[in-house]
């Protein structure tokens, strides 16, 4: 537990680091929880800190080894803000993305990767590792478009998952219930538009194809967001996940603690980018 909360915590640290501008345009690589085509380029390294419900934080550090090939690693902790005890999951997430085509005038770019990171509270269940309240994307793919739209960049996006640690994780849970779960491919459409040349807009929307109990495309999650970037490389985001209310509820085996209806969770993620 002090091992992995230390771990956090160094991470978290990692955000507040020397700040300064690279004056460099950098490609968003995510909208909400959504991959896009975008990577960072060769030499850049991003400190991706998130807060969340029941003072949740995740923190990311991605990298650029080259301007189409990028790795990563987060780790996540529930209760760190709060009386509650701190829960770590119980092994990092890891992140691995290429860009395999560049966007041309008629094609649009193209990623392929492997995310074992999810979002949402994490929770362990029994002698199991445990999964992510949203499913780890796992392997994917990912499809980016950019227009012109109003003198600022309009942008449609498409992935494709099979998320193979949280759907063996949540198959293991599966007869109880806790994790309405099964192991199908899952898509998500996005859009992000700029308003200016600080603020942008964002909406994806997860079919949930391998996260519900009903497989109708209307089940899915709907996420929406704002984005500003005061400077090039300090961003802060505020997100609104699941508006349509269809994450199921279930009750937790951590101290007895039952979660209420679904709802709509708000988020914070702030993000500094900077070159080595």
């Amino acid at each position: 537990m002090v091992i992995r909360t230390a771990f956090a915590l160094f991470l978290a640290g990692c955000a507040l680091l020397c700040m300064a501008e690279t004056g460099t345009e950098i490609q968003p690589r995510k909208l909400i929880d959504c991959h896009t085509a975008g990577s960072l380029p060769r030499g850049y390294f991003d400190l991706d800190l998130k807060f969340f419900n029941e003072g949740g934080i995740s923190t990311a550090v991605n990298v650029g080894l080259t301007n189409r090939l990028s790795i990563g690693i987060a780790y996540q902790a529930m209760h760190v803000i709060g009386t509650r005890d701190i829960i770590g999951q119980t092994y990092p997430g890891g992140l691995i993305k290429y860009r395999l085509m560049e966007e041309s005038y008629y094609l649009p770019a193209l990623a392929l990767g492997f995310d074992s990171q999810g979002s949402g509270d994490f929770e362990k269940f029994g002698e199991t590792a445990g999964r992510f309240y949203f499913k780890s994307k796992g392997a994917f793919v990912a499809i980016s478009k950019s227009y012109l739209l109003l003198g600022y960049p309009l942008g449609l996006h498409f992935e494709c998952n099979y998320s193979a640690v949280d759907n063996n994780q949540a198959e293991s849970e599966k007869e109880s219930d806790l994790h309405p779960s099964n192991k199908f491919m899952n898509m998500a459409v996005g859009i992000d538009k700029s308003i200016n040349e600080e603020l942008s807009l964002m909406a994806e929307y997860d079919a949930a194809l391998d996260d519900n109990y009903s497989h109708n495309l209307l089940d899915g999650y709907l996420n929406i967001g704002v984005r500003w970037a005061i400077i090039e490389t300090f961003i802060i985001e505020l997100d609104l996940k699941d508006l349509l209310e269809n994450k199921r509820a279930y009750p937790s085996p951590i101290d007895e603690y039952v979660y209420a209806e679904p709802g709509t969770s708000r988020e914070v993620r702030v993000v500094y980018i900077k070159k080595f």
